[in-house]
């Protein structure tokens, strides 16, 4: 994950009322403490989605550098990035393709728990999403159930990578590793994770939430594993 020192050039801090000016059917499509979605439609972009941090940014600050993550398969492209002027405070937002992906919280808060094929398919998937951000260099810092994305294939893409805490030089996949895993464990249907015949997945995803960063494998040693 790489982080930048910023100061903006001049008129490079967009006024949010002139930004959102230009877009058409703006939509809330999720908001949490941290952040704030959007969904638009842009007149070059299309369907895109807007992602407004909550941390007010000061002049001398870092922001994440998210062109790192240009060209990363697993990753939603991610049109611009910068800073916006909301009132008084000026915040980090990114603006990113909207695909036909479903997040994996609407998912659940529709009543899909996770059965074992599933949960598996999912740690595969979600494994070769970690691997190419791994294999880039990268690390995504703040795996969610809103951030994993799946298509109708079952193919896992992670949006909004590089906003989580910044690492140490020596930094790997293992902790996003771990909170794929959570992330999976928790999704699971109650009943399939105590049932005899999804215990050594539970073992598996037990296992992986509980990786050390200084010993863990990598994402695609697990793979080779599964």
């Amino acid at each position: 994950m790489i982080y930048l020192k910023a100061e903006p050039a001049a008129g490079r801090i967009f006024d949010s009322d002139i930004y959102f000016a230009g877009l058409r059917d703006m939509e809330l499509l999720h908001m949490d403490r941290r952040e704030k979605v959007l969904g638009a439609i842009h007149q070059d972009y299309g369907s895109i989605m807007i992602r407004l941090y909550g941390g007010a940014w000061r002049p001398g600050g870092y922001m994440p550098d998210l062109g790192a993550y240009e060209g990363i398969d697993s990753v939603p492209h991610i049109f611009e990035s910068g800073l916006l002027r909301m009132g008084e405070r000026i915040c980090f937002y990114s603006m990113e393709e909207r695909t036909g992906a479903v997040p994996l919280s609407k998912s659940l808060r529709e009543g899909h728990r996770l059965d074992a094929d599933r949960a598996m398919s999912l740690l595969r998937s979600g494994l070769r999403a970690v691997r190419s951000l791994e294999a880039a260099g990268r690390v995504h810092g703040h795996l969610t159930s809103f951030n994993m994305l799946m298509d109708s294939e079952g193919i896992v893409r992670l949006s909004e990578p590089g906003i989580g805490p910044v690492p140490d030089r020596h930094f790997r996949a293992v902790p996003d590793i771990s909170a794929l895993s959570r992330i999976i464990y928790e999704s699971m249907d109650r009943g399939v994770r105590d049932a005899p015949d999804s215990g050594g997945l539970v073992r598996m995803l037990s296992y992986l939430m509980t990786l050390e960063e200084d010993s863990g494998p990598g994402a695609g040693e697990l793979l080779r594993r599964l």
